[in-house]
């Protein structure tokens, strides 16, 4: 018998949420060829159902986390699926205006300490590069660029079709180990994205392939920035 499968339907991978933010989320588990039924199909908020359930995620303080689902089948065969999520700080309200003296200018000009918003961009440079090649090296390089100190969370996935009750859907599946690239300054690096297995699993028989790239970025004083990038490797 083959082993079960789990998805998570919402929400998607790579999410920013504030401490305390209600992000519900929805699963559904499904039994493999010639299996003999589901014995659970749990997350790990600790939400218990046989085959399909709603939960949510822990928002209670702030950090990188993952929401994992698991299917577990009468035969003791397994399967699990995550998505990875960050949770920020809340905004800062904005400052009061400090009263101005008798007779001064109603505007000041602008200064360059002024704060700015936080701005990330991703890229990659994809001459040359094929899916034949991402297989063969197990990486995709991502240069990663920052208008200021900042942490970005980076993940990556990829469009596929399944099979399920007689209907075939389109779904995005993690393919890449999710990588956290620190900025103490403006500038750029280039970060190596790897793949895993189930990601390695999903594309091996693929012509083609459609990939997401998202960086969810966030600076010390919670300000929140995401980029997401779309290529599209052919073997």
């Amino acid at each position: 018998a083959g082993p079960p499968s789990a998805l998570i339907s919402s929400p998607p991978p790579g999410g920013t949420y504030v401490v305390g933010q209600a992000v519900p989320t929805a699963f559904s588990c499904s039994e493999g060829t010639g299996g003999t039924g589901l014995s659970s199909c749990n997350d790990s908020s600790g939400t218990a159902s046989a085959s399909e359930g709603a939960g949510r995620l822990d928002t209670s303080a702030v950090g990188d986390y993952a929401y994992t689902v698991t299917a577990v089948s009468k035969s003791g065969l397994t399967d699990s699926t995550s998505i990875d999520y960050t949770v920020v700080p809340p905004p800062q309200p904005p400052e009061e205006p400090q009263g101005r003296p008798p007779g001064g200018p109603e505007d000041d000009p602008p200064s360059d300490d002024e704060e700015q918003p936080l701005r990330i961009e991703l890229s990659t440079g994809v001459e040359g590069r094929s899916l034949r090649k991402l297989l063969r090296t197990g990486e995709l390089v991502v240069a990663v660029r920052a208008g200021g100190e900042a942490k970005i969370a980076l993940s990556g996935r990829a469009k596929v079709r399944v099979s399920a009750s007689r209907s075939v859907a389109t779904r995005l599946v993690a393919v890449f180990r999710r990588k956290i690239v620190r900025f103490v300054a403006a500038g750029e690096k280039k970060v190596a994205l790897a793949l895993t297995r189930q990601g390695r699993r999903a594309l091996r028989h693929r012509r083609k392939a459609r990939l997401v790239i998202t960086g969810a970025a966030t600076d010390a004083i919670g300000h929140a920035a995401r980029k997401r990038m779309i290529l599209t490797l052919q073997r």
